[in-house]
């Protein structure tokens, strides 16, 4: 009796920038899982995170895990493929639903659709060993923890509904256009300063949790409730809202989606208590466009090391050098200077600053001279 083979297609995106925004979020969950699963026996490892990823994205279900009695080699995932996929599921979750419904009823009637997977099987795709005298070939998912490579550039959350309160009218809001075009030199100051405060105030909020009864639940909930506000002050910047403005290029009043300086404050209530999972995807494209600028204006974002007892410099303290250094330069007021695009402000830093390195290159050569 002869047995049929059995070809299964399996894919996976290659890139962040080719992930659907319910991958983005399937990815966020993983991460958020993991990392909220880490102690300290048990740190957070990528490679849990790569397999657990790997198994959403390809559309596969996990029926019976490994047996860990068996040697390695022999160990093996009995799993089936998922009906539907991850885009579906967010789309038109009642037919997926159904799709479920009937394959339980088709397998309740004796047919089997489980398959093995080794793990060997796994490793090799997401872990390829290193053949002597040829370049390491990368994993399926080694983007998921490479700055290189197709980043993150263009912001998934496009449009989302939000509301002030859980009973009450949701009010749409449309995300930045990629790599935040647009943007006034203000508004990006302004986002940088909150997504600066916010990683602070969650890292706060992290070491009081850790220090369990130490700390009482008061403050505990205050800490929480301060990182909370931080990060919705930051997406409320970055976020725009459908109001009334009159158009500077045509004199016109217009209703669209158009940003306002006091929208951080005004739209800030609409985005607490923001779902994890968005607001991995939020911080993951903040941080793909930090190092696309970042290669971009390398003058501009190098990093300096702060010496033992010294403060780092305050943000205040910082954009007033700044905007000193730009008034002096072009010839602006302050408030021309906040008006203005940010990418041709950070142009202007950058040329500034290769400016001064040149003219200090030629400073210590006639010195030596």
């Amino acid at each position: 009796m002869y047995q049929s083979t059995r070809h299964i297609n399996l894919s996976v995106p290659q890139s962040w920038s080719r992930c659907s925004l319910p991958e983005l979020r399937a990815i966020a969950s993983v991460l958020k899982d993991r990392a909220s699963a880490a102690d300290r026996y048990h740190p957070f490892d990528m490679r849990d995170v790569k397999i657990a990823a790997f198994f959403l994205l390809a559309g596969i279900e996990i029926v019976e895990p490994l047996n860990p009695r068996v040697p390695v080699e022999e160990q093996y995932y009995t799993v089936r493929l998922r009906p539907y996929t991850l885009d579906q599921w967010d789309s038109r979750r009642f037919w997926c639903r159904l799709l479920r419904l009937r394959d339980r009823i088709v397998r309740f009637f004796g047919r089997d659709d489980t398959f093995s997977l080794y793990l060997w099987q796994v490793s090799s795709w997401l872990f390829p060993p290193a053949q002597p005298g040829k370049q390491k070939e990368p994993g399926l998912l080694d983007w998921l923890d490479q700055t290189q490579g197709e980043a993150l550039l263009i912001f998934p959350l496009r449009q989302i509904r939000r509301r002030r309160h859980r009973i009450g009218r949701s009010i749409t809001f449309s995300g930045p256009a990629p790599l935040m075009d647009g943007f006034t030199w203000q508004r990006y100051r302004w986002a940088q300063d909150y997504i600066e405060n916010c990683r602070n105030l969650e890292n706060h909020y992290i070491q009081l949790v850790a220090q369990g009864s130490k700390v009482s639940l008061a403050d505990i909930q205050k800490a929480r409730s301060h990182a909370d506000m931080a990060r919705a002050l930051f997406l409320a910047t970055l976020f725009e809202r459908r109001i009334t403005y009159v158009n500077p290029d045509t004199g016109r009043t217009e209703t669209d989606f158009h940003y306002q300086s006091n929208q951080h404050t005004d739209n800030s209530p609409w985005f607490r208590h923001f779902p994890d999972e968005d607001w991995q995807i939020v911080t993951l494209w903040w941080e793909s466009t930090m190092h696309y600028l970042a290669r971009t204006y390398p003058k501009v974002f190098k990093t300096q090391s702060v010496k033992p007892g010294r403060k780092r410099t305050n943000p205040m303290e910082l954009y007033t050098r700044t905007t000193s250094t730009l008034e002096k330069y072009l010839g602006l007021s302050a408030q021309q200077i906040d008006r203005e695009p940010y990418t041709t402000v950070l142009q202007q830093l950058e040329n500034i600053s290769r400016e001064a390195e040149e003219m200090e290159r030629i400073r210590n050569r006639n010195k030596r001279k």
